[in-house]
């Protein structure tokens, strides 16, 4: 079998199933995921704990047996570990640990039991199961009322385009924000003017992020716009929208990266920010080469 574990937002749970899958779908195995990280609350200080939110999508993986404890014990998420680990030693399985954030591309040849432990960050790891991937990452139900609302309207606009604005942790969580930091107002209107001189005045903008009142106070652009994120509307419906429109202006962030890879329209344009991390970690692997870096 093939066993995930499952850390972090919905984003970067989505590249951990999909290396997974792929893994699974190569082998012929059971893909199950490990949710212990996700429900031992561990009581570390300056961590954003995340849910389990790949349910929403048509996807139906198995689960650990101590995905289903939850536990404010710090035991419980050691002891996952300790048994895939264990299970190495004794050739059971192999655990497998990211060593870089680069594509390591002897992943993909891996046989028999794995414990993948890592972000796995890079579409080349599901490369040769992308139809699979796309496929498997649509909505199991229908959007909700609101997020219908705003389909209809991106579906009836002239050049619909994504803006993402991440802030959130990446701003008041210190280790965070040593970490990735964040988008600049500068890189965004950059990115407006890229796109202003390819479509002229049919762009129509449609903002999104997790600071919705900081982008209504301070983004400024010369063209309709219109700020999506509600406390009506669930953070995988977001994403979704995002994929909807034509073009998408992406922030350091795994969650739009998605919203932009599942924008299946062959002729769209994603822009991205060139410094991803603050820390220097290569992200050449990350960025599919069609799109644009600013």
């Amino acid at each position: 079998m093939i066993i995930t574990n499952l850390k972090g937002g919905l984003g970067n749970q989505m590249f951990q199933y999909a290396l997974g899958r792929c893994l699974a779908e190569k082998n012929r195995n059971t893909l199950l995921l490990d949710l212990t990280f996700l429900h031992a609350r561990v009581p570390l200080k300056k961590f954003v704990f995340r849910n389990y939110n790949l349910d929403v999508f048509n996807i139906n993986p198995g689960f650990t047996f101590l995905s289903s404890i939850n536990t404010k014990s710090p035991l419980i998420l050691a002891l996952s570990l300790l048994i895939a680990k264990s299970k190495s030693i004794f050739g059971i399985q192999k655990y497998v640990s990211e060593k870089t954030f680069t594509f390591e591309k002897n992943i993909l040849n891996l046989k028999g039991s794995i414990y993948l432990d890592g972000y796995w960050q890079s579409p080349k790891y599901f490369a040769d199961i992308e139809d699979i991937i796309r496929k498997e990452f649509t909505l199991k139900n229908f959007l909700g009322e609101k997020a219908t609302e705003w389909k209809n309207k991106i579906s009836q606009s002239s050049v619909p385009t994504s803006l993402h604005i991440r802030r959130g942790d990446y701003i008041y969580n210190k280790k965070t924000n040593l970490h990735h930091g964040n988008c600049s107002l500068n890189y965004y209107q950059e990115a407006v003017k890229s796109l202003e001189q390819r479509f002229s005045k049919d762009l129509v903008f449609f903002i999104f992020s997790d600071d919705i009142e900081w982008a209504k106070e301070n983004l400024r652009l010369n063209f309709p716009t219109y700020f999506v994120s509600d406390r009506e509307i669930k953070d995988y419906e977001e994403l979704m929208l995002m994929s909807y429109c034509k073009n998408n202006i992406i922030a350091n962030s795994s969650f739009s990266w998605w919203g932009a890879w599942l924008n299946n329209k062959k002729d769209k344009i994603v822009i991205y920010p060139q410094k991803w991390f603050n820390d220097g970690n290569n992200t050449k692997d990350l960025i599919p080469e069609s799109w644009i870096k600013l």
